[in-house]
C-alpha cells in the first residue's frame, strides 16, 4: 500500500505596517480626519483628543495643499490648531507651544478684530488660507494624528 504524503507549506511574510486611526485619511507620516460638528475652538481640541489626536498642525506649503485638498469639497470653516489666547500677537500651535515655522495668513491676517479673534481657522471663501476667528465661534475642525505602527502582518 502505497502513502501519499500531502505537505503544505505556508509561506508567511512578516512586516511592519504604519496605519491611521479609522476614520482618517493617511497622506504621508500623518492622518486627518475633518469632523462636521460645529463646535468651539476649545470643544474641537477636546474632541480631538478622544480619536487620540489633536487639532491640525501644518507644517508646510505641502502640507498646507494636501490639507486645502481634502477639504475642498466641504463646505465651512474648520479650526487649526494654532491659536494667540497664551499670549496676545503670538500664535502658537497648541500641540507643540511652539511659533508656526511656516504660515499660510489671508491678506490681512491675523487682525484681532476687538481683540476677540485669537484662533485659527481656514474655509473655502478665503482659498484656505488662515484667519484669525472668536474662539468662541462655532466651527467644523480637522483633527490630525501620526501614523502607528501598526504591529506584525502575517501573510
Amino acid at each position: 500500500m502505497a502513502c501519499n504524503i500531502l505537505l503544505i507549506l505556508f509561506v508567511a511574510c512578516v512586516g511592519v505596517k504604519a496605519s491611521c486611526p479609522d476614520g482618517f485619511i493617511a497622506n504621508g507620516q500623518s492622518c486627518y480626519m475633518e469632523l462636521n460638528i460645529p463646535s468651539t475652538w476649545a470643544e474641537a481640541s477636546f474632541y480631538c483628543t478622544l480619536f487620540e489626536s489633536h487639532l491640525l498642525t501644518i507644517d508646510s506649503a505641502v502640507e498646507q495643499n494636501i490639507v486645502s485638498s481634502l477639504l475642498s469639497r466641504f463646505p465651512g470653516h474648520f479650526w487649526i490648531g494654532l491659536t494667540d489666547m497664551f499670549q496676545p500677537g503670538t500664535w502658537i500651535w497648541s500641540t507643540t507651544r511652539t511659533t508656526p515655522m511656516y504660515s499660510h495668513w489671508a491678506l490681512g491676517q491675523p487682525n484681532d478684530f476687538n481683540g476677540q479673534q485669537n484662533c485659527a481657522s481656514m474655509d473655502r471663501t478665503h482659498m484656505f488660507n488662515w484667519t484669525a476667528s472668536s474662539c468662541e465661534t462655532k466651527a467644523d475642525f480637522v483633527c490630525e494624528a501620526i501614523k502607528q505602527d501598526g504591529g506584525s502582518i502575517i501573510g
